[in-house]
């Protein structure tokens, strides 16, 4: 088996790990590695046909193909990396000010939050300064006149956005960098300058013109389905979609690409085979930047494109080809899609659909309805069993009840979608469009109750089922294992699979004495909205006991709490109030606010929790404590905790601030 003949998916999954791990390469190592690799795949390729002293096997010239997708990878990171570094750069001046500045940027897309309105622009000029790059807008009130394509002038604030503050907190930062944002800014006044309309943008205004007789949910839908625009769905039906497990119809997909290629295959039907194909394909791929270039559509078109090419020069091309020349050229397209959620669900979809389907092959009816309901649940169950390792990680959630709702929903969604491709067509013919819009509107409230019974079926549902990265990787690897060991009908992936599980626990047993550190912690939440309250987790084993100073604004300024204590299977916990000092193992921990004041405790190198600036001479504090860390907290005044900054920085004290570091832990 030559490795070029391996499947283009392998090699293309190299590429994706070398893009998404953070690792910190120069440019000299990545040319040297590159230069490397191109060698030895030379050799690999020249002993074919020259007798070399010595030969390549097969493992090793899949390592070299492998190995040189990987380092393609951090190539490519590295060179995105250093254009985010570039923009930032001109901003930087802005940033470091912390002044109010002229912005001038351009609607590109909606996101409804739950009290204002969220906004993500082009920026167009920072004061004047021309600037190329993304930005978050959020603002203090709805906002229901503006639209995508609005060009608006404002003066703020800009702000990077803050990595994950608080222990347990979702990942913002990185969920906005998959869609190049690394900059935010809160708008309170803003002045309308001119507007800038695609045809998506016209579209969708069209949509939700008021003279439309479409109800505001199905126009909702309308955008949703088929031009990827999800920002006008109620949060309420996004919560019970996602509940049930059938999120995925909300965004385009190859659900949708492949209807709207059957009803286009049908449409020019009079058109010779050849020309048909041809116009498809250039309407398909309208339609990729139609629906705001989505990673699912340029997935879904790409691969239908590969398939009629293939055809259409009458050359076989398989799935995991197809997926893999897909996945290769979406991260060389737009290589931040490789932290997006969305992109990531999307291929390891396709990817368990095309593998775990072929299970199922044996067990169809003849019957054509029982056949195509059979269809739908073992697709359902294929997808489920890849995607369960990523919602488990991401959301925490899972429910039993995909399988209820995707027999009631792919079927409704189906006749949608092609009711919505007729009635964009006809949106200008009124009295068709009238008949289609009533239509849309009433298979929109029967899907919409349809998913709102089964969501209130709680005991199919399951939260909180939090997996820690090692989990996650355990159970790639079983699925991965488990999958080889039935295609290759060789017992020994199974043997593997029971190796990889088992060194995952010894690697546990050995490192018992690291275990025994962590069943111990002492963490210090991050709180910005009660600024002056503080809190103090004490974790022994499975008992947690709470520490604070204001226990009426305790509940609404900690929301990490419940996923903390689900994470470490807290079965006690204990309330008490903060005193001066907090036992640590190590170093105990003294606690400094405008009550507590006594630093001359009989604790050798403590760490010192500054907060609420208490008085004291910090200076001579630092002399007498001789602490081994500072922690300033988010209570004190900027000008103070600056001030002792310095001290700390002139003396060679570490210190940990709250506002750049966010949350303590003592395993820090």
């Amino acid at each position: 088996m030559k490795p070029l003949k391996f499947s283009f998916l392998f090699y293309s999954l190299f590429l994706f790990i070398g893009m998404y791990i953070e690792v910190s390469v120069s440019t000299y190592l990545i040319v040297v590695g590159g230069v490397i690799m191109l060698l030895l795949t030379s050799v690999s390729i020249l002993r074919r046909f020259l007798v070399l002293p010595s030969t390549f096997t097969f493992i090793k010239d899949v390592s070299v193909f492998a190995s040189l997708f990987f380092l393609l990878g951090i190539g490519m990171k590295s060179s995105i990396t250093e254009v985010d570094k570039h923009f930032l750069r001109e901003i930087d001046t802005f940033l470091k000010d912390y002044k109010k500045v002229r912005v001038d940027v351009k609607i590109i897309d909606i996101v409804k939050s739950k009290d204002s309105r969220q906004f993500y622009a082009d920026i167009i000029r920072v004061e004047d300064t021309v600037v190329k790059g993304k930005i978050a807008l959020y603002f203090n009130t709805n906002q229901h006149n503006l639209n995508v394509g609005d060009l608006i002038s404002y003066q703020s604030n800009l702000k990077l956005i803050d990595p994950p503050k608080n222990i347990g907190q979702f990942d913002y930062k990185r969920y906005m960098k998959g869609k190049g944002i690394y900059v935010q800014s809160y708008v309170n006044e803003y002045e309308l300058v001119g507007v800038e309309r695609d045809w998506r943008g016209d579209i969708i205004n069209a949509i939700h013109h008021e003279d439309n007789l479409l109800s505001s949910e199905a126009k909702a839908l309308l955008t949703a389905l088929l031009l990827g625009e999800k920002s006008y769905i109620d949060r309420e039906v996004i919560s019970q979609f996602k509940d049930v497990g059938v999120m995925h119809v909300l965004a385009i997909s190859g659900l949708h690409v492949g209807l709207l290629y059957i009803v286009l295959f049908w449409t020019f039907s009079f058109l010779p085979h050849r020309y048909r194909q041809v116009v498809i394909l250039l309407a398909l791929w309208f339609f990729v930047f139609l629906s705001g270039f989505s990673p699912s559509v340029f997935r879904a078109v790409f691969m239908f494109s590969v398939f009629t090419i293939c055809r259409l020069i009458r050359r076989e091309q398989s799935l995991e080809h197809s997926i893999g020349l897909a996945l290769f050229f979406s991260l060389c397209v737009y290589p931040q899609w490789v932290y997006d959620i969305g992109f990531q669900l999307s291929y390891l979809a396709v990817i368990s659909i095309v593998y775990f389907m072929p299970l199922f092959k044996k067990y169809y009816a003849k019957n054509k309805v029982l056949k195509y309901i059979q269809g739908i649940v073992y697709v359902s169950v294929s997808v489920q069993i890849g995607l369960i390792s990523l919602q488990l990680y991401y959301f925490h959630q899972f429910s039993l009840a995909f399988l209820l709702a995707n027999l009631v929903v792919i079927p409704l969604v189906t006749v949608l979608v092609i009711l919505g491709i007729v009635y964009l067509c006809s949106m200008w013919l009124k009295g068709v469009s009238d008949v289609l819009g009533w239509l849309f509107s009433r298979f929109t409230d029967v899907l919409y109750y349809s998913v709102g019974l089964i969501s209130d079926v709680d005991y199919l549902s399951f939260n909180q089922l939090k997996l820690s990265s090692y989990q996650f990787l355990l159970l790639i690897s079983i699925i991965i294992l488990c999958t080889l060991a039935y295609y290759r009908q060789k017992i020994s992936y199974v043997v593997v699979s029971l190796c990889v599980f088992t060194m995952f626990e010894l690697g546990f047993l050995i490192g018992g004495d690291d275990m025994e550190k962590e069943q111990f912690e002492v963490v210090i939440p991050y709180q910005s909205k009660v600024r002056d309250a503080l809190a103090i987790w004490v974790r022994e084993e499975n008992t947690l006991n709470m520490m604070s100073n204001q226990w009426d604004t305790l509940s609404r300024s900690i929301l990490a709490l419940e996923s903390y204590k689900q994470e470490h299977s807290i079965e006690q916990v204990k309330y008490s109030d903060i005193k001066g000092m907090v036992p640590n193992k190590g170093n105990d921990i003294v606690v400094l606010t405008k009550e507590y004041v006594d630093y001359n405790l009989a604790v050798d190198n403590p760490i010192i929790l500054l907060a609420q600036q208490p008085k004291i001479n910090f200076e001579r504090m630092l002399d007498v404590s001789a602490p081994v860390l500072v922690v300033f907290h988010n209570s004190l005044p900027f000008w103070y905790k600056r001030k002792c900054i310095a001290i700390c920085v002139k003396k060679n004290i570490p210190f940990h601030t709250y506002h750049e570091k966010g949350y303590w832990s003592s395993l820090l």
